[in-house]
């Protein structure tokens, strides 16, 4: 958002929360500006629409707008529950031995990282004393490890986002979010 945006913003809040004053509204304009520039303006404006529809009697902080817009959208990317994960890599299984490449391949990129490589992919086809019941839970720690990992670099401020995914390119981490 630009600094008009948040202006406009601000001045919508106190439209709606009439009792809502800034005792210094550079400072304010100024603060919300920083936090809320890496968000698209219609996008916490919606946010403001959910939260006054949620029925809060006070306006709201910067931080409970971002909140709001980071639950939606937590909610809409993750579309895929640790079960149908699970499915997806079962599948990938059945031709892990041979096709173990192509069919890690094909897996979401989110599933990728919690499987980890086309190696233990095959591995867990070959093995001999395979136990569909105790892959399945290392599967899924791993995949909300993932969503889990996910969030948190999302909740980050954007400068401190690329700080952290910079570092991890650096130390070969390959679990996070662009």
């Amino acid at each position: 958002m630009t600094k008009e945006e948040v202006a406009g913003l601000l001045k919508r809040i106190q439209a709606i929360y009439t009792n809502m004053n800034f005792t210094n509204p550079a400072a304010t304009l100024e603060e919300w500006t920083r936090f809320l520039e890496p968000f698209p303006a219609e996008a916490i404006h919606e946010c403001l629409n959910l939260y006054v529809a949620e029925g809060h009697p006070f306006g709201p902080n910067v931080g409970e707008l971002i909140q709001m817009g980071r639950r939606v959208a937590q909610r809409a990317s993750e579309d895929m529950t640790g079960a149908e994960a699970w499915a997806l890599v079962s599948r990938a299984l059945q031709n892990g031995i041979y096709g173990a490449e192509k069919e890690f391949n094909a897996l979401p990129e989110r599933v990728q990282k919690a499987v980890g490589s086309p190696d233990q992919l095959r591995n867990m086809a070959m093995d001999p004393e395979y136990n569909e019941g105790v892959q399945k839970g290392i599967f899924l720690k791993q995949y909300e490890a993932q969503l889990r990992r996910e969030r948190d670099i999302a909740a980050l401020p954007s400068t401190l986002r690329g700080f952290v995914l910079d570092i991890s390119e650096k130390v070969g981490i390959e679990n996070h979010v662009d």
